[in-house]
């Protein structure tokens, strides 16, 4: 691995961390790539292509992970993180730990992981996530709502909104809606209920051949599809989202030594001051 597309969120004070990588890169006879946009940031030459790279490096938080992924997931090419954000599951590499996570990539120290994500078809558009969609509300009123997998009916439901998440995006919004975490190589999606009217309304895990179905049984305002983060659609009345796994994959580089669980739970112990 010598050729790498630097990819960061200056907002989030990434300028001297890329500063240290593309020193240390060069100094190890790499080639250094930055996005057009970054052109004339930092000393790298705007890269022609995904023939010319090897790895997609990330500065930045898990969103600027999310919009980066993304836009280079039809590339093919693994993904590594440092961590110029808050939490970190997507970008896990310590900012301060920059060479040495470089010189590890550079000596092949490390593991891989891929990653599943969703395809989500409203009518004729198809979009692709990598957290989750969320079937939201648009106002102060609930949602009535159906639930379906392969063409069969689960439930209706009345709540705030439902999300169907992959099990990357199964530590964010649906953790906070009280979904179940997934192993991040588990091929499946969660189908997590947000406020829902009810007592027996609960999480569903679906296996990743399956094809969930949302309708919207009664709104007084269109409701809408967020992926990501990011209105994409809305619905009216009657109106369904079909979200199932994509056959789209992504690849993160690992250079932690602990596992899933123990990154989880030094993540979640953590409480922002």
């Amino acid at each position: 691995m010598k050729n790498f597309l630097l990819a960061p969120n200056f907002k989030r004070n990434s300028l001297p961390f890329v500063k240290r990588a593309v020193e240390f890169l060069k100094k190890n006879g790499c080639g250094v790539y930055c996005r057009e946009e970054d052109k004339g940031l930092f000393d790298a030459d705007v890269c022609p292509g995904k023939d010319a790279v090897d790895c997609i490096l990330v500065f930045g938080g898990d969103g600027t992970m999310l919009k980066n992924i993304k836009r280079f997931i039809s590339w093919q090419k693994p993904f590594a993180g440092i961590n110029t954000g808050k939490v970190g599951y997507l970008a896990d590499i310590d900012p301060e730990k920059t060479e040495n996570a470089l010189a590890s990539i550079l000596g092949g120290r490390y593991s891989t992981e891929e990653r599943v994500t969703l395809k989500i078809e409203i009518g004729d558009k198809v979009v692709t996530g990598v957290n989750e969609a969320v079937l939201h509300r648009a106002s102060a009123h609930v949602l009535g709502l159906e639930i379906g997998v392969n063409g069969q009916r689960i439930e209706p439901v009345r709540a705030d909104g439902m999300i169907v998440a992959t099990p990357t995006g199964s530590t964010a919004y649906n953790l906070s809606a009280g979904g179940p975490i997934l192993t991040p190589n588990s091929r499946s999606m969660v189908v997590t209920p947000v406020c829902a009217h009810s007592l027996t309304t609960r999480p569903v895990v679906i296996g990743g051949d399956d094809v969930v179905t949302l309708t919207v049984k009664s709104a007084d305002e269109p409701a809408f599809i967020n992926v990501d983060g990011e209105n994409v659609a809305s619905l009216s009345t009657d109106s369904s989202v079909n979200v199932s796994i994509s056959e789209q994959t992504f690849t993160l580089i690992r250079l932690s030594e602990g596992s899933f669980f123990t990154v989880l739970r030094n993540k979640l112990s953590t409480w922002e001051q």
